[in-house]
């Protein structure tokens, strides 16, 4: 499952679990529709690690916070602070290892 987070929910997301990850996209963006489904997939597999999307055109202040200037763009925090990133699209089994990498 991957949660909606918003600048309000932001922070107790990434204090939920020691490796959290987090999907900045847009709703025109393409490629962030055709990376969804995969995420979802990898977030029911990877059931320790919460997995967040966030909306750049509802939560400017987080897309600029993390200076996010093209979507997808799929980022890594362990123990509160961002360790990777990813831009594009990628397919399962390497967001599985990019997952894995951080545990």
């Amino acid at each position: 499952m991957v949660n909606i987070i918003t600048k309000e929910t932001f922070s107790d997301f990434i204090k939920s679990n020691k490796v959290v990850v987090v999907k900045f996209f847009a709703t025109w963006c393409g490629p962030c529709k055709m990376i969804t489904p995969v995420l979802e997939q990898v977030s029911d597999e990877l059931t320790d690690i919460p997995f967040g999307s966030v909306d750049i055109d509802q939560q400017g202040e987080l897309a600029h916070q993390f200076n996010i200037h093209t979507v997808p763009t799929i980022m890594l925090f362990v123990n509160e602070k961002p360790v990777n990133s990813f831009v594009g699209f990628r397919h399962k089994q390497a967001i599985v290892e990019f997952v894995n990498s951080a545990k």
